[in-house]
C-alpha cells in the first residue's frame, strides 16, 4: 500500500464537516488532530505495519523508533476496496486523537473515550451525507472526482459505538474490552472521579458497576471502598444484581473491604442491601488486616 494513500485518507478527514468542529472544547479537536496528522506524515511516521493482533486496526507508540502512528495492512486488505481509503481515514483519525490530545496524562480511559467519539462523528458523516474525495480533483485521466459515502451499516462496530454514545454508554463500551479493565486505565482514582459523569451510576451497565467494586474493593483504602455502597445501591433489579456480583471479583474481598467501614450510617446501608438481595455482605466476625500495618492481621 503506497504513502499517498495515507495523504489522501488525511485530506479526507481534513475536507470533512466534522474536521470543521463546533463549540466547547470538543470542538477544537479535529484541528488539533489535523495538524498533529500531517506533522507526522511529513516525518514520515505514519505507515502501514502488521499488528500482533489481526483484530487491531492501528496503533499510536510514540516510543517506536520510526513509525509511530501504524495502521494495519491486514485489517484494510481485508476490506472491500472501496471501503479501504475510509477505513484508513477512520483509523489515523482515531489514533490521531492519541498522539494530538493530552489529557494530562492522568488515564488513557479518557483518551480513548475522545478517539472514539471523534471517530463515530466522522462515521455518522461518511455513512450519511458523504464526504467528497479532494484527493480526486482534478480527476485521473479516465477517472472521476468522487464522494466517499459508506452504506450505514459498513463498519458494524461504529454503528454500535454510535448507539451507545447517542445513550451516553461509550465508556460501558469501552470497559467491555478486557484490554481497559487494566489497572493502567481503570483504577479507583479515576471511578470516583467519573461516577458522576455520563448519566451517572444509574446509566452505568451492571457489567461496569461490577468492575467498580472490584477495583475499589481491591484497593483496600477506606476512602475507595466506602463508595462500593452507593455503586450497589444503584442496581435495582436482581438481573443487574447478579450480573454486578458475576464482575465484581471474589465475594470475600468486597466483604473485607465492607468490613472496614466503621460509620452507623455505612452499617444500615449494607444491613439494607443484605436484606434487599439476601446476601451477606461483611465479614463475620469482622476481619481486620490493613495493608502495611505493623500489627498482625487478625480477626
Amino acid at each position: 500500500m503506497s504513502r499517498a494513500v495515507i495523504h489522501d485518507a488525511i485530506m479526507l478527514f481534513e475536507y470533512s464537516t466534522t474536521a470543521k468542529g463546533g463549540r466547547g472544547p470538543v470542538g477544537k479537536w479535529p484541528g488539533l488532530i489535523i495538524k498533529r496528522l500531517w506533522a507526522l506524515y511529513k516525518a514520515s511516521e505514519i505507515g502501514f505495519v502488521r499488528q500482533k493482533s489481526d483484530s487491531t486496526r492501528g496503533s499510536w507508540d510514540p516510543g517506536q523508533p520510526f513509525i509511530n502512528l501504524q495502521v494495519n495492512p491486514h485489517y484494510i486488505n481485508s476490506l472491500p476496496e472501496n471501503r479501504r481509503l475510509p477505513a484508513i481515514s477512520l483509523v489515523l483519525v482515531h489514533e490521531g486523537v492519541h498522539a494530538a490530545l493530552d489529557f494530562l496524562n492522568d488515564n488513557s480511559l479518557y483518551s480513548e473515550l475522545a478517539a472514539r467519539k471523534v471517530a463515530v462523528y466522522y462515521y455518522r458523516e461518511l455513512s450519511g451525507p458523504g464526504v467528497f474525495n479532494e484527493a480526486s480533483d482534478p480527476p485521473a485521466p479516465g477517472k472521476r472526482a468522487e464522494l466517499v459515502l459508506l452504506p450505514r451499516n459498513a463498519f458494524p462496530e461504529y454503528v454500535k459505538m454510535s448507539g451507545f454514545l447517542d445513550k451516553d454508554q461509550l465508556i460501558d463500551y469501552i470497559l467491555h474490552n478486557p484490554e481497559y479493565t487494566d489497572p493502567h486505565y481503570l483504577t479507583p482514582q479515576w471511578i470516583v472521579e467519573t461516577l458522576s459523569l455520563w448519566g451517572g451510576l444509574r446509566n452505568r451497565w451492571a457489567t461496569s458497576k461490577g468492575l467498580y467494586v472490584k477495583v475499589l474493593a481491591s484497593s483496600r483504602d477506606p476512602h475507595y471502598e466506602s463508595f462500593i455502597l452507593g455503586v450497589m445501591e444503584s442496581i435495582d433489579h436482581q438481573k443487574g444484581w447478579d450480573v454486578m456480583i458475576e464482575h465484581a471479583g471474589s465475594l470475600r474481598t468486597i466483604r473485607i473491604a465492607l468490613s472496614d467501614l466503621t460509620s452507623w450510617h455505612d452499617h444500615e446501608r449494607i444491613a439494607s442491601l443484605e436484606k434487599k438481595w439476601r446476601v451477606k455482605l461483611t465479614e463475620d466476625p469482622p476481619y481486620r488486616c490493613k495493608p502495611h500495618s505493623a500489627s498482625p492481621c487478625s480477626r
